[in-house]
């Protein structure tokens, strides 16, 4: 629950403050749930215009006092081999097992560069799934990397393996390769009022904005890509996508303060460009 149920009660804890407290001047506040985020579709049907911000920012996990401004890009590379299925009694030259191929392109992934051995800046590539048998096999991987241009150079990579079995039947290895998100800070860096606001937010809170590369993404990097500027405020969880995933209390409640904040700030806004 601490990813992301606990940014449900941060964003109803904001919009009950100010139905209940409607001589506190702001803005037009407007709220927003998406669904799907974790598989990066969460902004897929987001119709900009009819909700009607000029700007936003999601709640969405992070640990106290975290304030993302800049995400990963981030792509998904899926690839399917065609095998050819024989015999094993009489399957000496003949037989291509195309789950010995999916295994085979894991094994040229660099393991320097996959999440357990990186850190910071530093990109990836991520199997995240595979199967199949003898006739046929698919696997996933994800593309990591906070530099565009790195970005572009690993999505290469992964396009330029097909090529390793050509020795093989012409369409043995389909290599789709889509992007998933890019990193927010492109866009931001755009309208740095935006971020500015949060980090007055969490100084009134007497907290210290952590604003570190994000190693992952949020709905607010595709909505920023979509014109909506849009930084991310921490819920205060830990340990996420893990069975010790928490949440302090604590760490909730100061999200709580900062979003206020945040909001009572909107009314002194005249515009972020």
């Amino acid at each position: 629950g601490a990813d992301d149920k606990a940014g449900i009660s941060v964003v109803m804890s904001v919009a009950a403050y100010f139905a209940t407290h409607p001589e506190v001047p702001h803005a037009k506040l407007v709220f927003a749930f998406t669904p799907d985020e974790e598989i990066g579709r969460g902004t897929d049907h987001f119709d900009i215009k009819a909700f009607g911000a000029d700007y936003a920012y999601t709640i969405d996990g992070g640990e106290l006092g975290a304030l993302d401004t800049e995400t990963f890009n981030a792509a998904i590379a899926e690839v399917s081999f065609r095998g050819i299925s024989v015999h094993p009694g009489s399957a000496k030259n003949k037989m291509v097992s195309a789950l010995r191929l999916a295994t085979d392109f894991v094994a040229q992934l660099p393991m320097s560069e996959s999440p357990e051995n990186t850190e910071g800046y530093e990109g990836y590539y991520h199997p995240i799934e595979i199967e199949g048998g003898v006739s046929c096999a698919s696997l996933c991987v994800l593309i990591r990397d906070h530099d565009a241009g790195m970005f572009e150079t690993r999505k290469r990579f992964i396009a330029g393996l097909a090529s390793r079995y050509d020795q093989y039947e012409a369409g043995t290895c389909r290599i789709e390769i889509r992007d998933q998100y890019l990193n927010m800070k492109t866009y931001l860096d755009r309208t740095p009022k935006v971020a500015a606001i949060a980090r007055e937010a969490f100084e009134a809170c007497r907290l210290t904005p952590v604003e570190k590369p994000v190693r992952g993404g949020t709905d607010g990097a595709r909505l920023s890509a979509m014109g909506l500027p849009c930084p991310n405020i921490f819920t205060g969880g830990l340990n996420f996508h893990g069975v010790y995933e928490c949440l302090p209390v604590a760490s909730l409640v100061k999200a709580q303060e900062v979003a206020l904040e945040i909001a009572k700030r909107s009314a002194g806004v005249t515009t972020i460009f």
